[in-house]
């Protein structure tokens, strides 16, 4: 169940569950939070649901001003069926409910309110009769009182009918009951569910989806905040906030309906109170000492001043800090004061408090106009603010500098204009730092500004659109920088990573080398560390093998604080090396520091291009959910943050892990993204990943055909260009296997000897076990068998020495296959069920059905009654009574690898149920 509701998972699932219990007794549901939190929404999707499973549904919403009228509720509910029930009702009961619905005018006796409740009880059972009822109740606070009563002796007296009961309503307090359902029924047979704030992400999606336009992460982060995570504040904020983040330097407009409110409780409060919440509202984090000494308060004033505002129910006192009790309360203090005031709060907060950042910032909110010093005072702050990890205060900071900057400081302007272009674009908000740029290049400036401009746009080129524009932009600014070597050496290494990634290797050395020599003569440690990274890395891809002196070097002089593109960043740099090499436990450590690293300090933009590798290096290392989870996030942030390149990329490794895990739609449906946004931004290389995806799903599915199409363009440019470093084409070994499977074994053999060679050459242990494994697979069509078997033992004894398990379980999976061509059953048995194991560990369900085929081949009968060990495991857990999920977790398998299991054993057993299982497994052992 979805029903287009956004963020909650959690309460979704209660709903479907507690629908998918409507014809075991009367349930009921409970959803409870603050207003606007979504529980109107979660009910009106529970109501379809259930009408869209033709469930008898009686449905009411009750209104404030209906809260004294006598069953209104119960009118509501009833008013569809009321002329087909009453006739079915005993006399007593069908007057009494009659005139409760004002179908008949009442006597001179009192109405009998136990007849209405037990004419309302039997119409519930008579319903209850045909099939399930859902009574469902939105904002239950305003149910009259008179319906409550009927309804809560009714709902206590369904004995077994399948009625639901879905009741909707407020628990803020001050807010009114009318009555709890909360033990209208047992407690095993109730569900309450309290609709807590939604996360960012969900803020983002419900953002974007009901007001149709783009918010960047940094505006998304202030409206959640603001709003508390409530989905309707944060509508209504959304709507009053500008497309452009920097046109708003203050806080967050405020609905005028909370403003109102507000304004409304601030004009019972004395003037000292008033001036004590505008202050406290001012600050990021209020505590009474800074709030006294702003406003200078004696002890007495002071209490005069938060008693008022306390009773108002605006602030509270917690451990010295002052509370707003939403923070919505604290905009619409803030927002209900004179611009004048606001500036004169802010000027006395700057004197109390220490802090560079937050004095600058106070600086800047209380400044009348543009003003040279405390512009230069505000870079300060912002470069202050992007060291310790928060590029969106150094944005705002940087942002506050520009305009404060005179208006005969053009150049000034411009400088720091590329400044808040630099620090919006790592802080995730790529559209907005063009658009900033765009603004220098058009205002004609000159020399180191304008390089830097285009080095930035550059940047953002190949991260959001485009890699030949991207060398375009770069080429431009190298004719800018003049004898500004920083620069320079700067855009010759981003040229670098432009070439390298469409494949210009030879032209990246040379732009490599350049920005070696510059910043060797500059002397700067961190940019020399950066060009040794970029170095090595191209060494090692043109196969001249890992200068490991050169990497640590660079290691050694990286700076972690400076700001700079990650695939620059010697540590992002030597994860992808080792990665490269095999040493995959070292290149995760790097990569996951690097990962935190770029968490901690909020440089979004940068986080697919860390998740990428790390995606690649935990499939290699067999740990395809660890895989699965850091694609996924990859591909989350690159369609929050980034543009076509940067979601190619994302998609391409996300298409990586769903081939290794056998999902045949999910693989060919991401690849096929990411290879239409590859060619749409000229990068090559997720070109090649996306392939491999395809590729290595169709061989894991044997489908010799499928493979070879994917892989063969890519194929022919190694045939063509020669193999210099196996990494470049990691793809081969699978395409080696598809011409096998379809018998073009002369080309087979052309590039197991390209693969091997290159593979000695370089030492490169895991494509030696690659090679003799495809040379096992090509001396066994060849119908060698002993000579594949030869093989087949040498890479599995270079293979138990690598850390790539997939690659150990597919080396184990031929020798087994050889194993039983030559008919050592037992051997082919025993090294299967290794690959086997291995597979099921992983999750690579498509190789561990083939593992599964080829056991069966083994055992010399189809469909034979003896478990695999992996079975008998997973038949011993199920006969414990334990479910799929808890059997999976256990055993460190999927659900869908348990159930594949249990399918295998009731067919080798000849059972149909868990029960048998349970009585023929003891003989089975």
């Amino acid at each position: 169940m979805h029903d287009g509701i956004i963020g909650r998972e959690r309460e979704l699932a209660a709903v479907a569950d507690f629908l998918a219990a409507g014809s075991e007794g009367p349930r009921a549901l409970l959803l409870r939070g603050e207003a606007g939190i979504g529980k109107t929404t979660l009910w009106h999707g529970a109501v379809a649901r259930a009408e869209a499973a033709s469930m008898l549904v009686l449905a009411c919403r009750p209104a404030e001003a209906e809260a004294s009228l006598g069953f209104a509720a119960l009118a509501d509910l009833l008013q569809p069926l009321v002329d087909r029930v009453l006739p079915a009702l005993p006399e007593p009961q069908r007057r009494a409910l009659a005139v409760a619905l004002l179908r008949e005018e009442g006597g001179d006796e009192p109405l009998d309110q136990r007849a209405v409740s037990s004419a309302t009880s039997t119409v519930l059972r008579m319903l209850a009769g045909a099939g399930p009822v859902l009574v469902a109740i939105d904002d239950a606070q305003w149910l009259d009182r008179p319906s409550a009563n009927v309804l809560d002796f009714a709902f206590r007296r369904l004995a077994g009918r399948p009625v639901l009961v879905l009741v909707a309503e407020r628990t803020e307090p001050g807010t009114r009951q009318a009555r709890s359902f909360d033990t209208v029924l047992p407690g095993d047979r109730t569900t309450r569910v309290d609709l807590g704030p939604l996360s960012a992400a969900a803020v983002h999606d419900v953002l974007e989806a009901r007001l149709g336009r783009t918010f960047t992460r940094r505006s998304v982060a202030s409206i959640e905040r603001v709003s508390a995570g409530n989905p309707l504040f944060a509508l209504e904020i959304g709507r009053l906030s500008p497309e452009d983040p920097s046109a708003l330097l203050g806080p967050l407009p405020v609905p005028d309906r909370l403003l109102g409110l507000i304004e409304a409780r601030l004009s019972t409060l004395p003037p000292r109170a008033r001036v004590a919440l505008v202050t406290a509202a001012a600050l990021r984090a209020p505590t009474v000492e800074r709030v006294r000494a702003a406003i200078g308060a004696t002890p007495s004033q002071w209490r005069e001043a938060v008693e008022g505002a306390e009773s108002n129910g605006i602030v509270e006192v917690q451990g010295g800090r002052l509370c707003f009790v939403h923070p919505l309360y604290a905009a619409a203090v803030y927002a209900s004061a004179p611009a004048p005031e606001r500036r004169a709060v802010h000027r006395r907060l700057a004197v109390v408090v220490a802090d560079i950042e937050e004095r600058a910032r106070h600086l800047a909110l209380g400044a009348d106009g543009p003003d040279a010093d405390l512009a230069a005072l505000l870079d300060t702050a912002a470069e202050h603010a992007r060291s310790r990890g928060a590029p969106e205060s150094a944005a705002q900071l940087a942002e506050s500098a520009r305009h404060l900057t005179p208006e005969d400081r053009t150049a000034d302007a411009h400088r720091r204009t590329v400044d808040v272009a630099e620090y919006r674009f790592h802080a995730g908000e790529a559209a907005a730092a063009r658009r900033l740029l765009r603004t220098v290049l058009d205002g004609e400036a000159e020399g180191r500004t304008r390089a830097d401009a285009l080095r930035l746009l550059g940047e953002i080129s190949y991260h959001q659109e485009s890699f030949p524009d991207a060398v375009a932009l770069f080429v431009e600014a190298l004719d800018h920088v003049g004898d500004d070597a920083r620069v320079a050496s700067g855009v010759e290494l981003r040229l670098a990573l432009c070439l390298r990634a469409l494949g210009r290797f030879t032209e990246a050395e040379a732009h490599t080398r350049r920005a070696l020599e510059l910043t060797e003569a500059l002397g700067d440690a961190a940019l020399h560390a950066e060009a040794l990274a970029v170095m090595a890395r191209l060494d090692l891809v043109l196969g001249r093998g890992l200068d490991e002196a050169m990497l640590q070097r660079a290691l050694e002089l990286e700076d972690p604080n400076r700001q700079v593109a990650m695939q620059l960043r010697p540590t992002k740099v030597a994860g992808d090396v080792l990665l490269y090499v095999g040493a995959l436990r070292r290149s995760v450590r790097l990569l996951e520091r690097e990962r935190l690293r770029v968490l901690e300090r909020g440089e979004d933009a940068d986080l697919p291009f860390v998740l990428s590798h790390l995606t690649w290096a935990e499939c290699w290392r067999g740990r395809l959910r660890e895989a699965a989870g850091h694609a996924q996030e990859s591909v989350d942030v690159a369609f929050q943050v980034g543009g076509p390149s940067v979601q190619a990329m994302a998609l391409a490794f996300a298409a990586v892990v769903a081939a290794h895990r056998g999902e045949a739609d999910e693989t060919r449906h991401r690849a096929g993204d990411a290879l239409a946004l590859a060619a749409a931004s000229g990068f090559h290389t997720a070109t090649v990943w996306a392939s491999w995806a395809l590729g290595l799903l169709e061989i894991s599915l044997d489908d010799a055909g499928a493979a070879h199409a994917a892989l063969e363009s890519l194929t022919a440019a190694v045939e063509r260009e020669g193999l210099v470093e196996p990494v470049r084409a990691m793809f081969l070994p699978d395409e080696i296997e598809a011409l096998i499977g379809l018998r073009d074994l002369e080309r087979a053999t052309r590039l197991v000897d390209m693969l091997d060679a290159a593979a000695e050459r370089l030492g490169r242990v895991w494509a030696l076990v690659q090679a003799r494994r495809c040379r096992a697979l090509l001396l066994s069509a060849a119908g060698d068998l002993e000579g594949a078997a030869r093989s087949a033992a040498a890479a599995l004894e270079l293979s138990e020495g690598v850390e790539l398990r997939l690659e150990l379980a597919r080396t184990l999976l031929v020798a087994g296959q050889i194993d039983r061509r030559r008919r050592k059953k037992a051997s082919a048995r025993h090294t299967v069920e290794r690959a086997l194991a291995i597979f099921e560990e992983a999750g690579a369900e498509a190789w561990a059905r083939r593992a599964r085929v080829e056991l069966e081949r083994s055992s010399g009968t189809r469909g034979g009654s003896e478990l695999t060990a992996a079975e008998r495991r997973v038949a011993q857990l199920a006969a414990a009574g334990l479910t799929n999920r808890e059997v999976a977790s256990q055993l460190f398998m999927s659900a869908k690898t348990v159930e594949a299991h249990l399918a295998t054993i009731f067919r080798k057993l000849g059972i149909r149920s868990r029960v048998q299982l349970g009585a023929r497994l003891p003989s089975e052992d």
